[in-house]
């Protein structure tokens, strides 16, 4: 308040006392303009407040009673709620808080992002961003990212790491633990409109996990779909390095049992639609196949540890005649008496002989 009191300007407060005034607390005339009354706010000559005199920091704001109503809100000259603090403690940015998330935040429209989180020059193990936490029910998220639009390109997450002179680098690097249930370090979810949306929709769920329990899987794709004519994969993986002398890996798969009862499987692959569709649990197109060697020179090239255990065929097949309709053009078959082969005039055989 500018300029000076004079002692009849206040009725009730001519002794220039102010009694009824609380120390450190600013004044302000009272409702009926007769007097002056306390503010809310609160002034120690180092900290201010505003609805409490007990401030810790240089500006401090405490709404008391209405637990639903803001504590603080910004607005600008054709946006509300550009930054708005909730008395529950949610915050928005952009919007309104919501009383689900204790942080709610919009990106405008011909903004780059909601959010930018950079850091440099980070500790060993360092974070730019770290979400973690712990709940005693079930679907616990780290992190969940959502992306939604009406063009390409939308990323739920995406993650870049490139450093020149360390090793180590991580785009996104995700880890959950449960002592029990289902744990899931990531999990992505596309999904298609039609038949022509639906075309690459996948849902990839990665799970890993530190505890011994069984059936724990590094990547497993998973995709239910029933959309017409649209092509669907469980994983999807490919690699493309132009580079001098590049080796690409689609994908490189090790299993490395540390147990002397473990079954190890680098690859296990399983295709059944039922009667009615065609499955193919592997399918190349293209290139070489090694088995046991990684310098195939043919399309199916086979080095076994011995001469013995290279290819084993268990099943054995007699066809009933030349004309036997079974198998196709190439196809090879079994028995004690005879190797068969069928050729474009039909089955043929040769006799073993057991006498060497």
């Amino acid at each position: 308040m500018a300029g000076h009191l004079k002692q009849h300007s206040f009725t009730g407060n001519t002794d220039h006392n102010f009694n009824g005034l609380t120390n450190n607390f600013l004044f302000k005339l009272n409702s009926s303009g007769t007097g002056i009354t306390n503010s809310q706010a609160y002034d120690d000559g180092i900290n201010i407040a505003i609805g409490h005199s007990s401030p810790t920091a240089r500006f401090s704001v405490k709404a008391t009673g209405d637990t639903t109503g803001n504590v603080a809100r910004i607005d600008g000259a054709t946006v509300d709620n550009l930054f708005t603090v909730k008395n529950n403690g949610r915050i928005g940015v952009n919007v309104a808080p919501s009383d689900a998330n204790r942080l709610s935040v919009t990106a405008g429209a011909g903004l780059d992002g909601a959010i930018n989180i950079s850091a440099s020059n980070l500790a060993d193990n360092g974070y730019a961003l770290l979400a973690q936490g712990s709940s005693s029910s079930s679907n616990y998220y780290g992190l969940w990212s959502d992306a939604q639009g009406a063009t390409s390109n939308n990323m739920a997450f995406r993650g870049s790491a490139l450093a020149l002179a360390v090793t180590n680098n991580y785009g996104g690097q995700f880890i959950a633990r449960n002592a029990s249930g289902q744990t899931i370090g990531v999990y992505g979810l596309a999904t298609g409109g039609d038949s022509v949306n639906a075309a690459d929709s996948a849902g990839v769920l990665g799970i890993n996990s530190s505890d011994v329990s069984t059936n724990k899987k590094g990547v497993w794709g998973y995709l239910n779909s029933n959309v017409n004519n649209g092509t669907g994969y469980g994983g999807k993986f490919e690699a493309a390095n132009a580079g001098t002398n590049a080796i690409n890996y689609a994908i490189h798969g090790r299993a490395n049992g540390s147990f002397s009862s473990a079954t190890n499987y680098a690859g296990f692959f399983q295709a059944d639609g039922g009667s009615d569709a065609t499955n193919y649990a592997i399918v190349t197109n293209g290139g070489t196949n090694g088995f046991g060697t990684i310098t195939p020179t043919d399309m199916v090239h086979i080095n076994g540890t011995t001469g013995s255990t290279q290819l084993r065929l268990e099943k054995s097949f007699t066809p009933t005649s030349s004309g036997n309709t079974s198998g196709n053009i190439g196809s090879v078959a079994w028995d004690d008496n005879y190797f068969y082969m069928k050729t474009n005039t039909g089955w043929g055989r040769v006799v073993w002989d057991y006498n060497f």
